[in-house]
């Protein structure tokens, strides 16, 4: 995207690295500095940081002042991967994000949820040609002291200011997970062309299968065949979304037994899921 290729230029550019300019570019596709967020999605999220993530361990490495690295922004967005993963590792599909390769690199990072989120997904050792990251990057950073640690979070989160409402069992492959999107302001605005028309839209996914699945992205040039809204788990109104896209409210609560989370669009329109016993769920 936008955001990713500006990045990569940045990193490769003749005239040096620029470091402002990277931390500007990443800061302004956080979608919320307390709960993350990347606003093109998280496919693009990875794309961004192939490059970035060499950038500021460099900048690491020279021992640079003010090293934003272990900044709680920063922090709070690997966080935001995490908490948004699919039980098989990769990160939900939605906006351009393609179905079965959004796995980021946690053994990268020196933390042990991220290296457990790396290590615990279908394909750890994914790697291409889009950026810096490769395979012997990952290997060779990830440190065995660090240890591998399963979150302690809740499995469901609800993070209403990045845009998604997670319903979850538990942190193992075969659980089972509901990705609901409400998406708002900066998570729509700053989407760029890689911004679908997937309002309220949802992701199941149990047992290590995809039970409603998202369009999720074939590449650049092909964008347009998956970014309407009949491409998603929504409710059209003939054949568009009532509203421009936009959430007003999000409301939830959560219960021993129970949890639920809804979302009220600018036409009015809402859609509510109740999350019953870790099992079933009502939408």
């Amino acid at each position: 995207g936008k955001i990713a290729d500006n990045i990569v230029n940045w990193f490769t550019d003749a005239g040096g690295f620029n470091y402002n300019g990277v931390k500007d570019v990443i800061n302004y596709q956080i979608v919320d500095s307390n709960e993350g967020g990347w606003a093109e999605g998280p496919s693009y999220m990875r794309y961004s940081f192939l490059a970035a993530i060499p950038f500021i361990k460099a900048m690491e490495n020279a021992k640079v002042e003010n090293n934003w690295l272990d900044t709680t922004t920063l922090k709070n967005l690997f966080d935001w991967g995490v908490k948004i993963r699919m039980p098989n590792g990769a990160r939900p599909p939605f906006d351009d994000s393609n179905l079965e390769i959004s796995y980021f690199f946690g053994g990268y990072l020196n933390n042990p949820v991220y290296n457990w989120d790396w290590i615990n997904s279908d394909n750890p050792y994914y790697s291409n040609d889009w950026g810096s990251v490769t395979l012997i990057d990952n290997i060779c950073y990830y440190d065995e002291k660090t240890g591998i640690t399963e979150p302690n979070w809740e499995p469901t989160q609800i993070l209403p200011k990045a845009g998604e409402i997670i319903f979850r069992s538990g942190w193992k492959e075969n659980d089972n997970y509901l990705a609901f999107l409400a998406e708002n302001n900066r998570a729509v605005n700053r989407g760029f062309e890689h911004e679908h028309f997937d309002t309220m839209s949802f992701i199941l996914y149990a047992y290590g299968k995809y039970l409603a699945i998202d369009s999720g992205y074939i590449n650049y040039d092909n964008r347009a065949k998956t970014n309407k809204p009949v491409n998603h788990n929504v409710v059209l109104v003939d054949g568009m979304l009532a509203s421009n896209g936009y959430i007003n409210e999000v409301s939830s609560f959560s219960t021993e037994f129970l949890d639920y989370g809804e979302a009220t669009d600018n036409s009015r329109q809402e859609r509510g899921i109740l999350f019953i016993d870790k099992d079933y769920y009502l939408i």
